[in-house]
């Protein structure tokens, strides 16, 4: 026979509020055992689940209403957390891939534990998150290029193309300030010891867009350190470099969009790079992110010339030490 499904045993208990139709699904009990590790079956208490499905509700124009009450105070910020600890960004969320049923589930799991609703590709509350994904993913990118405009619209650089496209090349190197806190120095001497850079994901270019979308107010599930926020906040700022590759930003009708055919590739390369992250380094990063922001964080491509030669090393740019080198 086939082994049952096991249950966890830690589930939270979400307060929501059901709108009183009747359910035209059976729910089950609200006792069920879970086998330990000893072999012994031990008996849980659940809450009672959400309807499977509601009288008069139509799945694919409108949310169920137990879904529907708390979607964008609670059911909407948790699944920005899921985003935030992906490790594929694009795909993940991608309304074609398999992988996109089981973050909503896994989401709605966390939010509604022990509920019987099933979301299908036609069902309105995937419809919804796809749409409200992809709009964080823009949201990210374009703060990165906000971030970028303000630093090239001052000092030295301000009505400065020869000084910005200096910079740009200096900045999106493998070593460059857009992805370091310490880089490489721009003009290497001969007469100075080589300079490793230092502060992998912890430029200030980086830290400021990142900092907005890791405090998720009404989330209720943490799924992991924020490598997928990190990875998008790269990739979006070596993006946003890249426009002023010639010195001058292009109008905003030529600026390439920020997708998953154009920039999945570069940021799967950042997150390669910040799985390796030790939890100490981490802690690290939402110290900076806190210093940066004033607001303490919830631990929780199309390559142009100027991108080339991070475009052949992106991948491999962090390489941990033992021990992890300790970041002022």
């Amino acid at each position: 026979m086939p082994a049952k499904k096991r249950q966890s045993s830690k589930i939270a208990q979400i307060p929501t509020t059901v709108k009183s139709e009747p359910a035209v699904a059976t729910a089950p009990p609200t006792n069920f055992k879970r086998e330990t590790k000893k072999g012994k079956n031990k008996v849980l208490q659940v809450p009672p689940p959400a309807p499977a499905t509601v009288a008069g509700h139509n799945d694919s124009t409108e949310f169920p209403p137990f879904i529907d009450t708390i979607w964008k105070t609670v059911v909407l910020p948790t699944l920005y957390q899921r985003l935030n600890s992906s490790t594929s960004p694009f795909l993940d969320f991608a309304k074609n891939s398999e992988a996109l049923l089981e973050n909503i589930e896994a989401v709605l799991t966390k939010v509604f534990p022990g509920h019987t609703y099933t979301p299908t590709r036609t069902s309105y509350v995937v419809k919804q998150a796809c749409k409200r994904i992809t709009e964080r993913r823009g949201t990210i990118a374009s703060t990165a290029v906000q971030i970028v405009d303000q630093f090239f619209d001052s000092g030295e650089f301000k009505n400065n193309p020869k000084a910005i496209a200096t910079y740009v090349k200096w900045a999106v190197k493998p070593s460059g300030p857009a992805f370091w806190s310490r880089p490489e120095p721009q003009i290497e001497s001969d007469n100075a010891p080589a300079q490793l850079p230092d502060g992998f994901a912890q430029s200030r270019f980086v830290l400021k867009t990142v900092a907005p979308f890791l405090n998720v107010k009404g989330a209720v599930a943490d799924f992991g350190n924020p490598v997928g926020a990190f990875g998008l906040a790269l990739g979006a700022i070596e993006r946003a470099f890249s426009l002023y590759e010639t010195g001058t930003k292009p109008n905003q009708d030529n600026i390439p969009e920020f997708s998953g055919d154009k920039n999945g590739g570069m940021i799967e390369d950042y997150i390669h790079n910040l799985k390796k992250f030790s939890e100490g380094r981490w802690v690290r990063v939402f110290a900076d992110v806190a210093k940066i922001s004033g607001i303490p964080p919830k631990p929780a491509p199309t390559t142009t010339k100027v991108t080339a030669s991070v475009a052949r090393v992106r991948r491999d740019l962090f390489t941990p030490s033992s021990p992890p080198p300790e970041s002022s």
